[in-house]
């Protein structure tokens, strides 16, 4: 029999376990991920970021509103994309037109941040 078993998320979805023993199979609840992304994170667990993987449309959903918000959007590379600021927002549309591959989202609002790992597919 084998014991402790992980397994590492790399993408946001919902998963199961499936457990086989002697001919039986069984599935566990599905369980939805959707902080795979995030890198740093000081707004609490309710901080959400999907879709992502994007196609480049992407939201972010802070919690709770903030009075000034900066967003910084970078490539890989460190290469500034985009910087932007915003006002009374808790749920931020954005978009990225830059071609595939892997962006970094900074957000700073109040005494908090977030640094996100953004996928476009």
């Amino acid at each position: 029999m084998v014991t402790q078993q992980s397994f590492t998320v790399t993408t946001n979805g919902n998963y199961a376990v499936e457990l086989t023993e002697n001919g039986c199979v069984d599935t566990s609840s599905c369980v939805a991920i959707t902080t795979v992304g995030i890198i740093e994170n000081s707004f609490g667990d309710g901080l959400i970021v999907y879709p992502n993987p994007s196609s480049g449309d992407f939201s972010i959903n802070l919690v709770t509103t903030y009075e000034n918000i900066k967003i910084v959007i970078t490539d890989i590379s460190g290469k500034m994309i985009e910087s932007k600021t915003t006002t009374q927002s808790q749920i931020l549309n954005l978009c990225i037109k830059e071609p595939i591959g892997i962006y970094i989202v900074s957000i700073q609002a109040g005494n908090k941040s977030a640094v996100i790992r953004l996928v476009k597919e």
